[in-house]
């Protein structure tokens, strides 16, 4: 071969190579993440802080190989997580959990485990080097910490990957960034948007068969709908986009529970939004529900599906509504439309649709907890039961994390605190919930006190002396993550042990063919989960 040759097949191999290649996660120190494990039982043994920094780290030697923040699941069951890498951090340390409270950034990663159970990483600013060029000046704008999902990883019908960010440099508003090659190279599409929300996978929900719906919110606070194509070539691109509210619109408040305000089920997707612009008599958010029937293109008019206390802004008509208020979804196995309310402070309220959003039941009162519900989230597992995390605060001034949950054909359940911090004090824990493919249930938290006692000072000072100090600003700290796999009764610290379980291999395929022909000892099944949900499915056949 001539040096020529040579050369210039280095230049082609170099030209072709991603930049966005899965390096290493930086959080993944291959150490022990728990020294003592824990069972929660809700309401009658919660994770109960000692301290208002005294948590999950030091009481169960808690040291995750992964930033534990709001997960989403491929079809395989792998698990895919967006997370900021903080200033200050040291991996492996306890300030692996410094924070620094922004709302977005640009040093994001997408966390996955690979086949050997390590956690990768893929790098955003390299994705966007492979988009815009090396040399570009390129700035991207993700939500990617503690403060909600406003962005998020999402999959379609083929298990592609995407992901939502806005584009700051070059200026071209909200962007979905896919592949279409299992993450071997990038592809853009610019809708151009103030910014956009995109349905997450729920049990019975429709998302995930055709093109991913996204939904974008206006200037003048109307929401429309973007629908998707492809062109040729397999690009996406954008094919119309239907005005669905025209003015005073708002989703509930994206950076603790309302993981979804939008829900595709058949051939309509429904809308759930709250009028941010006007109050109902005695300071309450009116809530609302519309949906789009794909195979006419009509939008249906809104119902108004009732409205909760808020504590935010006084008495209209000089202020608008309450912006903590606003309608949680899931969908059920019967494709009954669940809503809770949620109210700021408040007594949540529960509404259901059996006729795809034709027609609503009477908003009812959720029972114990929910009394003072603030920031409900809502999913849908297997089973058909529907599960609810909320911020709870009926003791005083103590802020727990509570749990709800409606068995198929059953009345609500109460039941009871999830996490209690023992701190008399505002609090919040900017908490999101997921199911994963095999029913599993998955509750990220980042629990922040607001307001410390001078013994909470001193300690947070001595646990985090590179923060500033917090009579100036409190940064939060020490993200946890729980999981339940018996539909809520218990729940544990979720480790990397638990997604690497629940990964679908193709060997799982095999496993089960081999476990139904000779009929071995169930018993085994039990060690495998995701060999265990193939099982169930095969069954219901």
């Amino acid at each position: 071969m001539s040096n020529r040759l040579y050369i210039a097949l280095v230049i082609l191999m170099v030209a072709v190579v991603s930049y966005a290649a899965p390096t290493s996660s930086p959080w993944d120190h291959q150490g022990s993440e728990l020294n003592s494990t824990v069972t929660i039982v809700p309401g009658s043994s919660p994770i109960q802080y000692t301290s208002s920094f005294t948590r999950e780290r030091k009481m169960y030697g808690y040291n995750p190989r992964f930033m534990p923040l709001g997960v989403f699941f491929d079809k395989t069951n792998r698990p895919y997580i967006l997370a900021d890498v903080p200033p200050g951090n040291t991996v492996g340390s306890q300030r692996c959990s410094f924070y620094t409270g922004r709302n977005t950034t640009e040093n994001a990663f997408i966390q996955t485990v690979d086949d050997s159970g390590n956690w990768i990483t893929y790098s955003i600013m390299d994705i966007m080097k492979e988009l815009y060029g090396d040399s570009a000046d390129y700035s991207p704008a993700i939500s990617a910490g503690y403060r909600g999902l406003k962005d998020r990883v999402f999959f379609d019908d083929g298990n592609n990957l995407h992901f939502t960010m806005r584009s700051v440099r070059p200026n071209i508003g909200s962007v979905i960034v896919y592949s279409d090659d299992d993450k071997q190279s990038w592809k853009s599409l610019c809708l151009g948007h103030l910014y956009t929300t995109v349905e997450a996978f729920d049990t019975f929900s429709d998302t995930e068969k055709g093109l991913p719906t996204i939904c974008a919110a206006g200037a003048n606070r109307s929401i429309s709908l973007c629908k998707l194509a492809k062109d040729p070539s397999g690009d996406l691109r954008v094919d119309e986009t239907s005005q669905i509210v025209d003015k005073s619109a708002r989703f509930g408040p994206s950076h603790s529970g309302y993981l979804n305000y939008t829900l595709t089920v058949g051939d309509r997707i429904h809308f759930f939004w709250l009028d941010i612009d006007n109050q109902a008599p005695n300071e309450e958010t009116m809530q609302y529900a519309c949906y789009y029937d794909k195979l006419t293109g009509a939008v249906s008019k809104p119902i108004f599906l009732g409205s909760t206390h808020g504590t935010w802004y006084g008495s209209p008509p000089s202020v608008s509504a309450d912006p903590h208020n606003g309608p949680s979804i899931t969908v059920g196995k019967d494709k009954t439309l669940h809503v809770v309310l949620g109210g700021h402070g408040s007594q949540a309220k529960y509404t259901y649709s059996t006729d795809q959003g034709g027609s609503w039941t009477a908003p009812v009162n959720l029972p114990g907890g929910n009394a003072k519900n603030t920031y409900p989230t809502l999913i849908t597992d297997p089973e058909g039961t529907v599960h609810l995390v909320y911020r709870a605060s009926l003791s005083g001034a103590n802020y727990t994390l509570a749990y709800s949950r409606k068995k198929a054909g059953q009345n609500w359940e109460d039941m009871g605190a999830l996490i209690d911090p023992g701190n008399e004090g505002y609090s919040i824990y900017y908490h999101t919930l997921t199911v994963d493919r095999l029913g599993r249930l998955f509750l990220s938290y980042y629990y922040r006190a607001d307001i410390m006692s001078d013994a909470d000072k001193d300690e947070y000072r001595a646990k985090w002396p590179d923060s500033p100090d917090p009579d100036v600003l409190i940064h939060t700290h020490d993200p946890a993550m729980i999981m339940s796999d018996n539909g809520g009764d218990t729940w544990t610290i979720a480790t990397t042990q638990d997604f690497v379980n629940g990964v679908i291999h193709d060997t799982d395929q095999i496993n089960l063919s081999t476990l139904l022909d000779n009929m071995l000892d169930r018993s085994l099944i039990a060690e495998f989960p995701a060999v265990e949900f193939l099982c169930k499915q095969a069954s219901s056949y």
